[in-house]
């Protein structure tokens, strides 16, 4: 059996010993000078590139201890679970709860990203919009966009509980007072979002501030701010589906139920076709409440008008209906 000439077990050994090695380094631990030997010998390997320093360093997915950013460092050199910087870049505007300018993107990865980023436009995998003096960039997703978009908006027309937080140990009373009230008209989930908002402005240790201030418990602030980087809410609903008052007109079989009330107090008139019932709104409302149906009155009216039915019908009635030939 042939020997193989360059084992792969001597590239795991390498990058075992040095955490990280470029590829001249590689070749030397492998013993060649082609670099197509050191690639194909990896691609038995688990490994990743790095995304700065233009990829020039790998490393064993072994080795990587990735941050919840999803981001590993050694020796200032930087490594993601996204592979490449384009990759990066990509997800980190993709998970971004506001957007991000280059400069943001830059501080967050280590690495210079505009031309990253305009590559990525060009290939329709992100998109820029203008948000004041910059380029904001943001989702491709409409809806994920549009939520980018405006959560960048409130957080540069409305930095005051977080900015004060930041600048001062107390926020003056006034400003505090004007807080409160504001938050006292939002309802349940905009509290909600508008504390974890502000948490994620504060950044660490922001959910314990916040919920000290609003006298909310911190789970929710933290609940709060992983539906916004999460995009785990729903923009129009409030409660859990179910939960509340069931909407009556759209409570499955009412419309059958009413039919099922009134079949032995309805008659009608085969010429106009127009059916009628003794009953009243009120009756058939208590009726059904027994069948564990929430229906007022009007509610009750408005089905019977939409089944063609009248209450108490007279001949005369009947009669102005019926056409003229008849």
């Amino acid at each position: 059996m042939r020997t193989e000439s360059f084992p792969a077990d001597d590239l795991t050994k390498a990058l075992r010993h040095r955490t990280i090695a470029t590829m001249p380094e590689l070749k030397k631990a492998l013993g060649t000078e082609v670099d197509a030997t050191v690639l194909r010998k990896l691609k038995r390997l688990a490994y990743r590139t790095s995304y700065s320093h233009r990829g020039a360093y790998y490393a064993l997915d072994e080795t990587a201890r990735f941050d919840e950013k999803g981001l590993w460092s050694f020796q200032s050199v930087w490594f993601s679970r996204w592979g490449t910087l384009p990759g990066t870049v990509e997800a980190f505007v993709e998970y971004s709860a506001a957007g991000c300018f280059v400069r943001e993107l830059d501080n967050l990865l280590h690495a210079a990203t505009k031309e990253p980023l305009l590559k990525l436009v060009r290939q329709e995998r992100v998109t820029r919009q203008p948000v004041g003096a910059l380029y904001l960039y943001c989702s491709i997703r409409t809806v994920l966009r549009e939520r980018q978009l405006l959560a960048r908006r409130v957080l540069q027309a409305n930095p005051h509980l977080a900015g004060s937080l930041i600048a001062a140990a107390e926020v003056p009373d006034e400003m505090k007072a004007a807080i409160v009230l504001f938050f006292s008209m939002l309802d349940e989930k905009q509290r909600r979002l508008y504390a974890g908002l502000e948490s994620l402005k504060l950044g660490y240790g922001g959910d314990q501030r916040i919920a000290a201030f609003l006298g909310m418990d911190p789970h929710t602030v933290a609940k709060g701010r992983r539906e916004l980087i999460e995009k785990d809410f729903e923009v129009d609903r409030i409660r859990k589906a179910g939960g509340g008052r069931k909407p009556v007109e759209k409570t499955p079989g009412i419309i059958s139920r009413i039919e099922e009330l009134k079949r032995h107090d309805t008659a009608g008139d085969p010429m106009s076709g127009i059916k009628w019932t003794r009953r009243t709104t009120s009756s058939i409302s208590g009726q059904l409440a027994t069948l564990g149906i929430t229906a007022s009155k009007n509610t009750v009216g408005r089905l019977l008008k939409k089944m063609d039915f009248r209450l108490r019908v007279n001949r005369k009635q009947i009669a102005a209906t019926k056409s003229p030939d008849r």
